[in-house]
């Protein structure tokens, strides 16, 4: 057996970028929709067939991206102390809820602050062993919500508890090894061999509102980002979406939690950061990247920047020019 490999970080969820880790393999893109209520953490235990990432955010968040494309992926909310929304799925959830993503599958899901999630992750090569073949053929297809029952829940939660709690004393990298199997093992047991005894959530009925409603926010968002670096003004959304302007305030806060006029606010702030990330640190550089993405005022720009980051973006800008 192989080594477990265990790694553990802290950081400010003002650097969504690092958050963008959380899950092994995948491509995601993660926004913050508000202010931090502390540090967020990400973890990982990789055993030699699965892997178990964990991620705690402390700031209201936006994932969105793309799952491994070999792994079938399943997410556990542990913790969701308003609702979360999965856009792809077409659902709103609290804890006790696994979402199934098919290889490469679309990942668009909006977390508040407090969320926590242990998230499994397994080769496709492996499931025949483990499924039977109708459960694999529609979790490779289109996914699955599952609702797991009180008792299950229980369960589950205690063992990951145990799992994170052991990992934290373990002795070493002997102690580690010898214990990966029976861990392994008990992993792909949890997450894989009670779950298929339970219905599949995206085939509850009632969920037209909910689903249109989604697919208005989704129009609302590419329009957005075909217009990332330019400003946009809410009547100009509101035609081009057909809603009201009313409507559309709504519609942010009921399902992303701010107002629209903040979303596309911090749209482009972390549109600049990431412009900013990955320039060279030349005289100018955050001036430039400022007005290329619609900021007219660098001093309001700088401000509105560390508001949100905790930093001034030259401070970005030299931070990562001296770990690159």
């Amino acid at each position: 057996m192989d080594h477990v490999w265990i790694t553990r970080a802290v950081m400010s969820a003002s650097e969504p970028e690092i958050l963008e880790c959380a899950i092994r393999g995948s491509h995601l893109h993660a926004s913050v929709l508000g202010k931090s209520n502390g540090l967020s953490s990400i973890g990982r235990m990789a055993f030699p067939d699965v892997c178990l990432d964990t991620a705690a955010l402390a700031a209201p968040m936006l994932f969105t991206g793309e799952m491994p494309h070999d792994r079938l992926t399943m997410i556990y909310v542990r913790e969701c102390p308003s609702d979360g929304h999965s856009f792809n799925f077409s659902t709103t959830h609290r804890a006790g809820v696994i979402g199934v993503f098919a290889p490469g599958a679309e990942l668009d899901a909006a977390t508040p602050a407090g969320y926590t999630n242990a998230t499994f992750s397994i080769p496709v090569h492996l499931l025949a062993k483990r499924l039977n073949s109708t459960v694999q053929d529609e979790w490779l297809s289109k996914g699955a919500v599952l609702k797991l029952p009180d008792d299950l829940r229980r369960t589950m939660d205690a063992f990951l508890s145990d799992l994170e709690t052991w990992s934290r004393s373990a002795a070493g990298s002997v102690e580690l090894s010898s214990a990966a199997p029976r861990i392994e093992e008990e992993l792909i047991e949890r997450f894989l061999g009670a779950t298929p005894y339970f219905p599949n959530e995206l085939g509850a009925a009632g969920r037209g509102h909910l689903r249109r409603r989604y697919a208005k926010m989704r129009r609302v968002r590419d329009f957005l980002r075909e217009h990332s670096t330019s400003p946009v003004r809410v009547d100009e959304l509101c035609d081009a979406v057909g809603m009201s302007r009313r409507g559309l305030e709504y519609l942010f806060r009921d399902l992303l939690g701010i107002g629209v006029n903040a979303f596309i606010r911090h749209m482009r702030l972390q549109g600049a950061r990431r412009a900013i990330l990955h320039a060279d640190p030349t005289p100018g550089g955050v001036k430039r990247i400022a007005l290329e993405w619609g900021f007219w005022h660098l001093g309001r720009f700088s401000a509105e920047y560390k508001s949100q980051f905790g930093e001034l973006p030259t401070a970005t800008m030299a931070r990562f020019a001296r770990r690159s």
